[in-house]
């Protein structure tokens, strides 16, 4: 799946660069039956944005203008889950932490 969200909503301007983003998230033994990712890029709608499994792994493919985003991944629907892979993350106003995805220009 490839999210292609409203650029505009995004604050991408006429001309802007986009860049493809791929995401990967291995969660290990414990594997769920599905999984998506959701964030500040699609206005955190779960489910809006299935992953792909490959092996072990769930894959999705996002293309974003320039920017920082926070994002997190949801198993089987209901259990959000902080990207482990993420180089670092930000209080989500919740108790938790928000995976931090910065696309370069």
């Amino acid at each position: 799946p490839v999210l292609r969200p409203d650029f505009a909503a995004l604050g991408a301007g006429a001309g802007e660069s986009f860049r493809i983003v791929h995401l990967v998230y291995a969660p290990g033994s414990d594997s769920p039956a599905q999984v998506s990712v959701a964030g500040s890029f699609n206005g955190w709608r779960a489910g809006e944005i299935p992953m792909r499994r490959e092996g072990e792994n769930w894959r999705a493919v996002l293309i974003l203008p320039p920017g920082s985003y926070e994002y997190m991944f949801i198993e089987d629907g209901d259990r959000w889950v902080t990207d482990p892979g993420a180089s670092h993350t930000r209080e989500d106003g919740f108790g938790g932490r928000n995976a931090v995805l910065d696309v370069d220009a």
